[in-house]
């Protein structure tokens, strides 16, 4: 990024945060400038005023400050000096986060349905690969079959080379018993890289509802639910409303997503990572004031 660019981008912010705070005065005919090269740096800006004076914290989401750092970059700016100083707050370490992919590969799937859908995977963890979240995936239609565990995952950790194998089988839907599959066998498999108490989330990938839908097919989702696991379900094109929410986990309705077809898998893309960062903050939080009671009961 230019120094022009950080420039109009900095001082876009502030004058943002101008309209909604009281005393801030922005010079805008000799300003002062902040910058430290870095490609994101100033992406946001907040206006801070306290007894101690003021000053501008800036965040440089790219950076990392920490191997258990989930903030990026923060930096305190203050007026009359050349250099932002960074910051660390506590509150950003990582939770661990164990979470499968659950792809349909059914016959109802063209091959470009296929390549689009191991894309959407690829892109979740190339996007995600500074998180503490561990991934691993698991292709279902007659039969089950793991693509990569988390142990593989550790070690190759390039999305692409973990799934270059993965080839499209083209036979039934049978998702329950995907889904006791991977209860089974990784989820909590530490032999295969799980850990203990990481929090566990499925995303789940069909286009079709369950061959092995029958009146014993809920004892799978409560074994699911009795575990906590968190599920995302997206249905792409014909699938049945009602049974892909039967998928997802508590809230349904915000858990469960519906795409015209697999290229519109990209218009999710955000949405999805939105939902699995926030279960990283979420549980760190939960962890956080599971902490404060245990301290203030001693």
């Amino acid at each position: 990024m230019s120094v022009v660019a950080v420039a109009i981008l900095f001082f876009t912010h502030l004058l943002q945060v101008a309209q909604v705070s009281h005393g801030l005065n922005i010079e805008v005919r000799d300003p002062q400038m902040f910058q430290n090269g870095a490609e994101q740096f100033g992406s946001r800006v907040w206006h801070f005023d306290s007894s101690d004076g003021k000053w501008i914290i800036v965040s440089e989401p790219h950076k990392k400050q920490s191997p258990n750092d989930r903030c990026g970059g923060i930096f305190k700016c203050i007026n009359g000096r050349a250099e932002c100083q960074s910051i660390k707050f506590p509150e950003c370490t990582k939770h661990n986060v164990d979470l499968v992919f659950l792809v349909d590969s059914s016959g109802s799937l063209r091959n470009a349905d296929f390549i689009n859908s191991k894309s959407f995977i690829i892109d979740i963890m190339k996007n995600m690969s500074s998180t503490s979240i561990q991934f691993a995936a698991v292709q279902f239609s007659s039969d089950v079959r793991t693509e990569f565990n988390f142990s593989r995952y550790q070690a190759i950790r390039d999305p692409e080379k973990l799934l270059t194998n993965m080839q499209h089988m083209m036979l039934s839907t049978n998702t329950h018993k995907a889904l006791n599959y991977t209860i089974g066998n990784l989820l909590y498999n530490t032999q295969y890289g799980a850990k203990e108490k990481a929090t566990k989330v499925l995303l789940i990938i069909t286009d079709g509802d369950s061959t092995d839908f029958d009146k014993d097919y809920d004892y799978v989702t409560k074994r699911l639910d009795e575990k906590h696991v968190i599920r995302y379900a997206i249905g792409v094109g014909s699938v049945n409303i009602k049974n892909l929410k039967s998928l997802a986990s508590e809230p349904k309705d915000s858990n469960t997503f519906y795409v015209n077809d697999y290229k519109g898998l990209r218009r999710i893309l955000d949405n999805m990572q939105d939902r699995i960062y926030n279960v990283e903050v979420m549980e760190r939080k939960t962890e956080m004031s599971e902490n404060r009671k245990m301290g203030s009961a001693k």
